[in-house]
């Protein structure tokens, strides 16, 4: 640091440096915010890319659902139809016995009620009062 004794602070440089400081602090802002904009496109594309894919494979499901093979298969499995020619043979499982119910518990018998003694009631009376 042995050059920097001769350096005179004036006024002008101080505005200077000050302008300088300013002009950077304003920019940063802007800066970062071309940043994160950049970084969510990336991020928009990519799910863009992804969904272009979905959409893809849902168009050829529809082309593969909408085919006279398929519906053919599907009126077959599901409401069982036949072509006119054709025999439909039903295969029934074996008829499987149920297990007996099991016995039914006696109904529960109720018990009286129990007439409290004389003294008890006199007492809840008395407890009862104050």
């Amino acid at each position: 640091m042995a050059g920097l004794g001769n350096l005179k602070v004036t006024p002008r440089a101080i505005i200077l440096v000050v302008l300088v400081l300013l002009l950077i602090g304003l920019n940063v802002q802007p800066i970062q915010e071309v940043y994160r904009q950049a970084k969510e496109a990336k991020e928009l594309e990519k799910d863009l890319d992804q969904l272009k894919s979905e959409n893809e494979s849902l168009r050829t499901e529809v082309e593969r659902l909408n085919t006279d093979a398929y519906i053919e298969q599907q009126a077959r499995a599901r409401l069982g139809l036949i072509k006119p020619g054709e025999k439909a043979y039903v295969i029934v499982p074996p008829k499987q016995e149920k297990p007996p119910p099991p016995p039914k518990k006696p109904a529960a018998k109720s018990k009286p009620k129990q007439q409290k003694n004389i003294f008890i009631r006199f007492y809840e009376f008395l407890k009862s009062m104050w």
